[in-house]
């Protein structure tokens, strides 16, 4: 299961921006070194942007989610493992 440090890892924020170019710092490689790096266990192959989690929450909080309930929606590149 992931942790919170990882789950922030998976998108495109200020904070991870700051995070990989520190990364690249420290082991001495080019910055796309770095960004595979924290995408190698993502199967979408990317970092998700902010905008994709932003228009998640716009939808679940909108009136055309009114008849969803009960859900857990993954928005983590295909990262979690499910039974399906």
């Amino acid at each position: 299961m992931p942790t919170t440090a990882d789950t922030d890892l998976r998108f495109d924020t200020g904070r991870v921006h700051r995070r990989i170019d520190e990364a690249a710092a420290r082991d001495g490689v080019a910055r796309d070194v770095a960004i595979r790096t924290v995408t190698g266990e993502v199967p979408a192959g990317r970092i998700g942007s902010a905008e994709e989690l932003a228009e998640l929450v716009v939808f679940l909080a909108s009136r055309r989610a009114a008849f969803l309930t009960g859900a857990t929606v993954q928005i983590d590149g295909g990262s979690s493992r499910g039974l399906f």
